[in-house]
């Protein structure tokens, strides 16, 4: 069943899905495969996956919700737009929040946040805390 579907926005999901939790050579693989995420056995074909998910909307990609932490399966999968899936990710404040930045003496940490694939800088600050304060305003202004 799956040949046909090959070049589909479905197909190419799961395909990724696959590669990010199974293939230790993906890109991604760290992220998902890597920390213990894995597919559920009932996705392992193709058509399972699309009879569960159905069509994928334009502008939508595989989200892993409620349970960002989770397995790709059934009840903890959905289409999402970038912006909901923004707010799914998992909070890695050293990388995502701010950086240190040690050739800036006088505001050496810079605040960061990530809308989709984009990243934005917020500015940078003399101390840590003042970074992440930024941070966190703008995420809250962004919900």
């Amino acid at each position: 069943m799956a040949s046909k579907f090959t070049g589909t926005r479905e197909y190419a999901s799961w395909h990724a899905m696959r590669q990010r939790c199974n293939n230790p050579h993906a890109t991604y693989y760290e992220y998902y495969g890597g920390r213990g995420i894995r597919v559920c056995n009932h996705w392992a074909k193709f058509a399972n996956f699309l009879k569960d998910m159905g069509e994928r909307p334009i502008g939508k990609t595989l989200d892993r919700f409620p349970d960002r932490n989770g397995n790709y399966e059934p009840r903890n999968c959905r289409w999402a737009t970038w912006r909901e899936q923004a707010f799914n990710r998992r909070r890695r404040v050293d990388v995502r929040g701010f950086r240190f930045k040690p050739g800036h003496r006088k505001k050496p940490w810079q605040a960061i946040i990530a809308v989709g694939k984009r990243q934005y800088s917020l500015g940078c600050f003399r101390t840590r805390l003042e970074a992440h304060q930024a941070y966190l305003k703008a995420e809250k202004e962004l919900r």
